[in-house]
């Protein structure tokens, strides 16, 4: 499983490479879609780890409330930071295509058994204890999305890593795939509130035309 892992820490990189045009290796296609071959990739090495794991925990003993935290932060966390950083966001304001929304799912699934799972199994079977494995998986998972953002939003995914960790150490795999799904959604479909036109200075009114001989 760790090569699943690298590969897919490796893949956002490479496509950004590619989309910039410095290799000739792809398709002009697949250069000008990163996005969606990062999702489909995403999911094929998602699948492949499943298949090559048999212990994988998918719910904790309160799986309804791991479910009900998992949508309720799902929704709160793009909104309320969103917010905070003075750019709040208009909820479910934008529709989505059906494609949209399946390769959201399942990359977002996908990525939660890659980097809540595997890699944490793979640190573990290396000796690391459980809260230093799952530390290196946090950062793996915030520098995997560098590429697709600016170190200005590294502190988020930090962020929003230490929480689906959490969630799925102590609810599940299912729970933390959940609030993953919800959280992204929540981003596609909920446009930033657009800035206030600037206001127009107007010079001061003259006087009336009638009066402008005497």
């Amino acid at each position: 499983m760790a090569a699943l892992v690298l590969a897919h820490l490796g893949l956002p990189w490479a496509l950004r490479a590619l989309a910039a045009g410095r290799t000739g290796l792809l398709p002009t296609t697949v250069r000008r879609r990163p996005v969606a071959v990062y999702a489909c990739a995403t999911i094929v090495l998602g699948l492949l780890a499943v298949l090559a794991s048999q212990d994988v925990r998918w719910l904790g003993p309160h799986p309804a409330v791991g479910l009900l935290a998992a949508v309720v932060i799902g929704v709160l966390l793009p909104l309320a930071v969103a917010r905070l950083a003075g750019r709040p966001r208009r909820p479910f304001r934008r529709s989505a295509r059906p494609g949209e929304l399946i390769t959201l799912a399942g990359s977002a699934a996908a990525e939660e058994v890659l980097w809540r799972f595997a890699a944490l199994a793979v640190l573990r079977a290396m000796g690391l204890p459980l809260v230093a494995a799952a530390a290196v998986a946090l950062v793996g998972f915030a520098v995997l999305h560098l590429p697709r953002g600016t170190t200005r939003q590294l502190p988020y995914h930090l962020l929003t890593g230490t929480i689906l960790t959490a969630l799925a150490l102590t609810a599940g795999l299912v729970p933390a795939i959940c609030c993953h799904i919800v959280h992204n959604v929540v981003l596609l479909t909920s446009p930033r509130r657009g800035l206030p036109p600037p206001k127009v200075t107007r010079p001061p009114s003259l006087p009336p035309t009638q009066g402008w001989n005497t």
